[in-house]
């Protein structure tokens, strides 16, 4: 009996490493997976709206948040801004959209007008958005492009 117990437990220990590593591997899968579709959807972005129809100026900012307004600590903040004249349009792209996304979002919109003496549009744009980020972006006056509203 004692046999078949510690046969049992590790064949539980081996379920559990195997189940880590699945894990592990769909979290690195989904993080590429954020990670080109964001590049993709810049991508695009830039060539139809500044190459193609020459609408905006598509622009990378780059601004180090020594304050912590962002993320509560300094940090490096990345965000695309389209610039036409005076408007100017912060866009960020996700995989799927959550409500920390467009808290994020809020955040550098804050920051960007406190630095550039301009407040921005702010534009979020993913294939997938939850319902309460929506909800959220609606009472913060974040436009969101998405296709579909999960719960």
């Amino acid at each position: 009996m004692q046999e078949q117990v510690a046969k049992q437990g590790e064949a539980i220990l081996a379920l559990q490493r195997s189940h880590e590593k699945l894990a592990a591997s769909i979290t690195a899968l989904g993080y590429r997976y954020g990670i080109y579709t964001e590049d993709v959807f810049r991508d695009a972005i830039k060539y139809l709206i500044e190459d193609l129809l020459k609408a905006y100026e598509v622009r990378r900012w780059t601004y180090y948040d020594n304050e912590g307004v962002v993320f509560g600590y300094p940090s490096v903040i990345d965000v695309d801004v389209l610039i036409r004249d005076n408007e100017h349009i912060l866009i960020e792209y996700k995989a799927s959209i959550d409500r920390g996304d467009i808290a994020e979002l809020a955040r550098e919109g804050i920051l960007y007008e406190r630095v550039n003496k301009v407040k921005p549009k702010l534009l979020i744009v993913g294939p997938v958005v939850r319902k309460r980020a929506l909800e959220l972006a609606k009472a913060l006056n974040i436009e969101v492009r998405a296709t579909e509203v999960m719960e």
